[in-house]
């Protein structure tokens, strides 16, 4: 008789507001049965590659808006975490008029 655990998300991926360009990083630990793999999702798309406790994104882009989740599983089955969302901001400001030369 086996008598492993399912996956429990112990630790949350937090929210997160950032700018184009910088990064962010989300982060889920989990316990039970070991061994115990991550697999992230975006928008309830999996993250090719996204495959560890810590996803980072960066630089990031518009496009990086969205819900984040991890899946945490083993021999069990699987848990899913809460979403954490990722706010992106405009990037620093740009200059679209030059200022001019001017006499007085």
């Amino acid at each position: 008789v086996y008598a492993g655990t399912l996956p429990r998300i112990l630790q949350q991926p937090e929210s997160q507001v950032a700018c184009i360009g910088a990064s962010a990083s989300f982060r889920a630990l989990a316990d039970g049965t070991t061994p115990i793999s991550y697999r992230w999702l975006k928008d309830d798309v999996t993250i090719p590659g996204a495959s560890s406790a810590t996803l980072v994104i960066s630089p990031i882009a518009a496009s990086s808006a969205g819900a984040y989740t991890c899946v945490a599983s083993n021999g069990c089955g699987s848990t899913r975490s809460a979403p954490a969302f990722l706010t992106v901001l405009g990037g620093p400001p740009v200059i679209t008029l030059q200022p001019m030369d001017q006499t007085t």
